[in-house]
């Protein structure tokens, strides 16, 4: 009887440090993920702020090589004085009090978008709406 109660008492013992073991395990593991979590977000973040400097960089090489094309590029009148238009349109967008995304600054939507918010045109006055009048029925 003495052997076996011996036997119960020591496997007991044994599950109880195993299990405190695999708490311990289990607690070292969450800590891991946690600093690897920090490790990969921390590593995007400077990897998003290289890019971001690398778009400053060239922002205005781009811009200055395309200025520098402009002439040589357009042969025709109409599509330079198509290209001056938009960029006219482009800048009343930029400076309009509405919110526009920036990707969406140059697409006919936020074009057609900033007319409608502008000032409605009159229609030119002419005799026979006089005569009419100027509602219909």
């Amino acid at each position: 009887m003495g052997h076996g109660a011996a036997t119960i008492i020591q496997t007991a013992f044994r599950g109880y440090l195993a299990r405190r073991a695999l708490k311990a395990l289990k607690g070292l593991v969450k800590l891991q993920a946690l600093v690897r979590g920090h490790n990969v977000r921390k590593q995007a973040k400077m990897t998003l702020k290289c890019m971001q400097a690398l778009v400053r960089v060239q922002a205005p090489v781009l811009d200055q090589r395309f200025r520098q094309s402009l002439p040589s590029t357009f042969s025709d009148t109409s599509s330079y004085h198509c290209l001056q238009h938009r960029k006219s349109m482009h800048n009343r967008l930029t400076s309009s009090a509405a919110a526009i995304p920036n990707y969406m600054v140059a697409t006919e939507s936020a074009l057609a978008r900033i007319r409608s918010q502008s000032a409605p045109q009159q229609r030119p006055s002419t005799p026979e709406r006089d005569r009419t009048g100027s509602t219909k029925k």
